[in-house]
């Protein structure tokens, strides 16, 4: 017996061992996948970065091309302006030649007038003089009509050469003037076309500026674009690390709540067996005893009726058959009560000894758990105090509150504690907590004073010892807030308290560590 109650402790011892573990276990992951996190939002940040800057280049190479195509449109229309410019040119050169060509043609024929008239001349010096001439015409007129007809064709071809020379040297002006016009606007054309030729050549030197600037923010944009997807992967890579970091807990979870049953089961089955072995030898025992007894019992009053009858016979020898007969049915009669008693003391005694078995494994399940949850604690201790030691700290109990297990004790907790903190109602003390469930094997749910903390799964519950701290007391745990003394449980002896929480992964997490408390009422 005494070893199954040691297979129930190691099991016991072994299960907190692998529930610690597993503890350690889960906050190295779950560090790794906040570091994971981290280096997300870094990436994350910086491809933010990158797809503004990708917007700026994209924004800038719209504006570029804009610019680019205002300029080709400029250089076009420059295009043809220098076009029509060069066709007035061409036009105003071919009115030049043409200006010539009439100068010249009239300039041929006042030079063959003014032959005609220094002909005319020559011939009036020669037969004299002018005047002579035509008086002589006149006057040899036949008759007045004749004279009249010859004073006004004399007239007519004076004037007529005189208007003819006149109307020549007018045109032949003219003809100068719009030449002269034409030279003015054929220099201006030039110089027009110069400063479209230069305005052409810097038009097209800034057009070959901003497609080099634009080729320049291609390739930037190209950059950032390639940038973006090296950070898409890096994300989607640490994307898929934090995924089969999740799995891993979720695994390790699981391997711990087969652990968890394993365990439960264990000991379970080495209980059930040390509770079995121990009824069976009790009732072994009981009706070995109440046997015996009995067999004594009767063979003591068997003895009894024997010597009750020979003293009987000897005293009454007349008595017979009847006698005989009636000592035999009261024989068989004491020997039936014999055995039903025999029957009622075996049924006693086996009652008697399995509730003192099961009495007995309580108490070495008791005993076995307290003493794995002292080593649990020393080593925690130790473990607290090593890292005491490691970061120069002595407020272990801030980093253990810090700690990913007991983050929804510490949101519901948190909000009272700084206030009743500097209060003056209670001393307070060092106890050492751990944390349990209302649905752990075997438990009902309800507290010793009728809480059912399935029904009210928010409930701030502690069990205690009563002797220590009375049921129904108001107990203020630092860092986690108040709570209600409302359980009590087989390992909770002395300066212990459980506190109750509805996840069991927050339990687990929670593990054991010393806290101060003080008794608010």
């Amino acid at each position: 017996m005494l070893k199954k109650f040691i297979t129930l402790a190691m099991f016991t011892g072994m299960g907190h061992m692998l529930l610690a573990g597993g503890v350690f276990a889960n906050e190295a992951l779950e560090n790794e996948q906040e570091q994971i996190q981290q280096e997300r939002e870094e990436i994350q940040s910086e491809l933010s970065d990158a797809e503004t800057a990708l917007v700026d280049l994209v924004q800038e190479l719209e504006t570029l091309t804009g610019q680019l195509l205002e300029l080709n449109e400029v250089i076009g229309e420059n295009e043809e302006r220098l076009v029509r410019t060069e066709e007035e040119i061409g036009e105003n050169e071919a009115k030049i030649e043409e200006l010539e060509t009439n100068i010249e043609r009239l300039q041929s024929d006042i030079d063959h007038r003014f032959e005609l008239l220094k002909d005319r001349a020559s011939s009036y010096q020669k037969n004299g003089s002018g005047s002579a001439s035509y008086i002589e015409v006149i006057l040899g007129s036949e008759n007045f009509g004749d004279f009249i007809s010859r004073l006004f064709t004399i007239t007519q071809i004076a004037k007529a050469d005189s208007d003819f020379i006149e109307q020549l040297e007018i045109n032949q002006r003219e003809l100068e003037k719009s030449q002269g016009e034409h030279e003015n606007v054929l220099i201006k054309l030039d110089t027009q076309a110069a400063e479209l030729e230069e305005l052409h050549s810097d038009l097209d030197q800034q057009r070959k500026e901003t497609s080099q600037l634009r080729d320049s923010v291609k390739e930037n944009e190209a950059e950032q674009k390639k940038l973006i997807d090296q950070l898409i992967d890096e994300d989607q890579d640490l994307a898929a690390q934090e995924a089969d970091i999740l799995e891993r807990i979720r695994e390790e979870i699981r391997r711990q709540e087969e652990a968890r049953k394993a365990e439960e089961e264990a000991a379970r089955k080495a209980k059930e067996e040390a509770q079995a072995k121990a009824e069976e030898e009790a009732a072994r025992k009981a009706k070995e005893e109440a046997q015996a007894k009995a067999e004594e019992e009767a063979t003591r009053q068997a003895e009894a009726e024997a010597q009750a009858k020979a003293e009987e016979e000897a005293a009454q020898q007349d008595e017979s058959e009847a006698q005989a007969k009636a000592e035999k049915e009261a024989a068989r009669k004491a020997e039936d009560d014999a055995e039903a008693k025999a029957e009622k003391q075996a049924r006693q005694a086996e009652e008697e000894a399995q509730a003192k078995a099961e009495k007995q494994a309580r108490q070495a399940e008791e005993e076995a758990q307290a003493k794995a949850e002292e080593e649990a604690k020393a080593k925690a201790e130790k473990e607290e105090k090593q890292s005491s030691n490691s970061n120069g700290s002595g407020n272990s109990n801030a980093s253990n509150s810090s700690s990913s297990g007991s983050g929804s004790l510490s949101s519901r907790g948190s909000s009272s504690s700084d206030d009743s903190s500097s209060s003056e109602e209670g001393t307070w003390k060092t106890f050492s907590a751990t944390a349990y469930t209302a649905s752990c094997t075997g438990c009902s749910g309800v507290t010793r004073t009728g809480i059912d903390l399935k029904a009210n799964p928010n409930a701030k519950v502690i069990a205690v010892d009563p002797s220590v701290i009375p049921l129904g007391s108001r107990v203020e745990v630092k860092g986690y807030g108040t709570f209600l003394a409302a359980d009590t449980g087989g390992a909770i002896r002395g300066n212990k308290i459980d506190i109750f929480m509805a996840d069991r992964s927050d339990a687990l997490s929670f593990g054991r560590r010393s806290v101060q408390i003080r008794v608010l009422n």
